[in-house]
């Protein structure tokens, strides 16, 4: 007698075996393929900010302002200025997005990076900079992370561990890493 429930369940018992295999060879294929995404995303995000240190100079009091597309409206220079700066930072995170994939099986996760560093050392290579920011970099909208990183010289990009500056004994206290923390937050400490 054909049982319409256990039938049913074979057949779904099927399809998630298959939904694995197909999964499992995706998995597979993205990690032997890891050297190569890393280079595609690492070489787009150096054009990104090549992009980004190729428009006019950023008006001074930029960094300061709450309404920033209308700051940008009142300088002929920087009509599509805003719209670059979005879609950067978009495409900017994408790079990221698809380092990320691949960033621990080739050994740059987060953990190899220099005991102290804050997260940002994934993508500021001179992230030491940063950490005596006033703090401005913290405050400032997604769209005008690249252009005030680039203008501080805090060189911005895809980083492996090997890229960044390799922290100090006083980055690596407890004192040093709780700065971090707290630049990382946007709290001065």
């Amino acid at each position: 007698m054909h049982n319409p429930i256990t039938s049913a369940h074979r057949r779904l018992e099927i399809a998630e075996t298959g939904a694995r295999a197909i999964e499992a060879g995706i998995v597979g294929q993205l990690m032997n393929h890891a050297p190569r995404l890393w280079g595609m995303a690492q070489k787009k995000a150096a054009e990104i900010v090549a992009e980004v240190a190729a428009l006019p100079p950023m008006p001074p009091q930029l960094w300061q302002v709450s309404d920033v597309p209308g700051e940008f409206a009142r300088f002929s220079a920087h009509k599509a200025t805003y719209g670059t700066l979005t879609a950067a930072i978009r495409d900017f995170n994408l790079c990221h997005s698809v380092a990320n994939l691949v960033r621990d099986q080739l050994g740059y996760g987060y953990e190899r990076m220099p005991m102290g560093a804050p997260r940002t050392a994934l993508w500021l290579k001179n992230w030491r900079k940063e950490l005596t920011d006033d703090g401005t970099f913290a405050r400032q909208p997604g769209a005008l992370r690249l252009p005030y990183a680039i203008a501080k010289g805090f060189e911005p990009g895809l980083h492996a561990p090997s890229d960044g500056e390799d922290s100090t004994p006083a980055d690596r206290s407890f004192g040093g890493r709780l700065k971090n923390l707290g630049v990382a937050t946007g709290v001065n400490i």
